[in-house]
């Protein structure tokens, strides 16, 4: 009768705990056994109510849920008025400064193509994304022992590794088709089985894609 839009779990018909949504939504955990997400609307657990969400698309709809409560709880900010700045003119400003073009008699350009430039760089080309993280995540959990944290391959070494990959199979695809002639590359960014190990997560991923290159100057 209020119109206001609540949260509600049910279990065997009776209700069983409701919770207002806030414009924020509390950030989830995990269970590190079952890999399940848990939520609970209290930031201290105090109220003894967790959700726990095995499967992920009810985790996904559950979020989905709580936004649309949110947006209906809590109003949008009204807009006043939209700020318009100021111009000032600055007197004798373009005299002083104002440098004249000159048009030159042939094209400007830049020296060497994009292919032979992201060659030529030093630092990677490459950018990891959400999966490549979650993959060197669990890969530095499993393979390396706790007391061997000194030996985790950086988030910048993996986009190194990657971008050798990539820069040696555009020139020479043959020559690169085995982890053993891929892993020589970088053998200066960590042990042999790391950096194969690396190798044939990229493969997989180049094959999941079905692309030519994960860069796009090589594709």
């Amino acid at each position: 009768s209020s119109g206001e839009w609540l949260l509600v779990v049910k279990k065997n018909g009776l209700t069983r705990y409701t919770h207002k949504a806030e414009k924020v939504m509390r950030p989830c955990s995990k269970n590190r056994i079952t890999q399940a997400i848990i939520w609970s609307a209290d930031s201290n657990g105090d109220n003894n109510w967790k959700l726990e969400f095995p499967n992920r698309c009810d985790w996904s709809i559950f979020k989905d849920l709580y936004k649309e409560c949110s947006d209906r709880v809590v109003p949008a900010p009204a807009i006043k008025f939209i700020p318009v700045p100021g111009v000032r003119e600055v007197p004798g400003y373009a005299d002083s400064h104002s440098t004249p073009f000159d048009r030159p008699e042939s094209y400007i350009y830049l020296n060497d193509d994009e292919v032979s430039r992201a060659m030529a760089k030093r630092t990677a080309n490459y950018d990891m994304d959400s999966d490549d993280e979650e993959w060197l995540k669990k890969f530095n959990s499993d393979f390396f022992a706790e007391n061997e944290l000194h030996d985790h391959v950086s988030e910048d070494n993996f986009e190194l590794m990657v971008d050798a990959f990539e820069k040696a199979f555009y020139c020479r695809p043959y020559d690169f088709s085995d982890e053993n002639a891929a892993a020589n590359l970088c053998l200066d960014m960590g042990r042999r089985e790391v950096v194969e190990a690396i190798y044939s997560y990229w493969m997989n991923k180049r094959k999941q894609k079905r692309s030519s290159s994960l860069l796009r100057v090589f594709q």
